[in-house]
């Protein structure tokens, strides 16, 4: 049954970084978008919401 009050959201990207320092190549970014996109997913989540200045870890851009 559908039902369009219910929203989706994908974290892949944001929760997929904790693995590769969030260290993905564009390409691969824009492909799991297109995937998502495809199927109709609400939203995707990227990364978090802070500052590189304030954390400076190192990780990729995709954290931020």
């Amino acid at each position: 049954m559908f039902r369009p009050q219910i929203k989706v959201l994908d974290a892949t990207i944001r929760d997929g970084g904790l693995m590769n320092n969030w260290q993905f190549d564009l390409e691969t970014v824009r492909t799991v978008y297109s995937g998502l996109a495809a199927s109709g997913i609400n939203y995707m989540e990227v990364g978090y919401k802070t500052s590189r200045a304030l954390v400076g870890d190192g990780a990729g851009i995709w954290r931020y």
